[in-house]
């Protein structure tokens, strides 16, 4: 199956989980709409649609992490899901529709891996300028704050650098194929850094290397 198809299971509400096959590309509309006992959901990284009212009115939801395959999130996508209290927004994401997180007055934090924000609607995230925090990328704090509607936020905070940049062992903020061949270095060197421990298993080894090549895989 590539594709959960409009409203294939809106309405279900006795649907507590939800693990999406890694063989799906796309998220119809409405396709869980009103899914009201849905309190978690897997979405794989290979999904890079996330359709109009996809988990309109889930409200049971209480936190999402959109995978880093994911371009664009539809119009009221997450609107109503009034107990989702943190959302993660990757750095593949080139739109988000209307009203998309409106309303969702709980949510407290956005993480967003946008290094260049593109403009977005103010009804987004509505109701959430002044209540909620949105977390950004080291050094790119700027870029929000000259971009129409994320310059609205009022708590605009930098993420710390050795927690979310895990595998840049240059320092340069970008996870590419230049850290690959650090870590290779390290490897070969034996030395034991912890900022090459990838796996966090307490070795810095090739299996490192490995976790490190899907890393970057997965930000293409």
């Amino acid at each position: 199956m590539k594709s959960i198809g409009n409203n294939a299971f809106s309405y279900c509400t006795g649907l507590a989980s939800l693990t999406i096959g890694t063989s799906v590309t796309s998220i119809g509309d409405n396709a869980f709409e009103s899914c009201s006992s849905l309190t978690s959901v897997s979405i794989p990284n290979s999904v890079t649609n996330i359709g109009n009212y996809s988990f309109f009115e889930c409200i049971g939801l209480n936190s999402i992490t959109i995978p880093n395959s994911v371009k664009s999130i539809g119009n009221y996508a997450f609107s109503g899901c009034t107990s989702l209290t943190s959302v993660t927004i990757p750095k593949s994401v080139t739109s988000i529709g209307d009203y998309a997180f409106f309303p969702c007055e709980n949510l407290k934090e956005i993480l967003s891996f946008i290094k260049k924000p593109f403009a977005i609607d103010m009804s987004v995230f509505s109701n959430l300028y002044f209540n909620a925090t949105l977390y950004v990328l080291y050094g790119t704090k700027d870029n929000y704050l000259a971009t129409e509607c994320w310059n609205q936020f009022k708590n605009i905070v930098e993420m710390e650098k050795p927690v979310y940049f895990i595998g840049d062992l240059n320092d340069d903020s970008e996870v590419d194929v230049t850290d690959v061949v650090e870590l290779i270095d390290l490897v070969l060197d034996g030395t034991d850094d912890s900022v090459g421990d990838i796996n966090g298993d307490g070795e810095v080894d090739v299996t490192d290397v490995v976790e490190l090549i899907d890393l970057v895989l997965e930000g293409e």
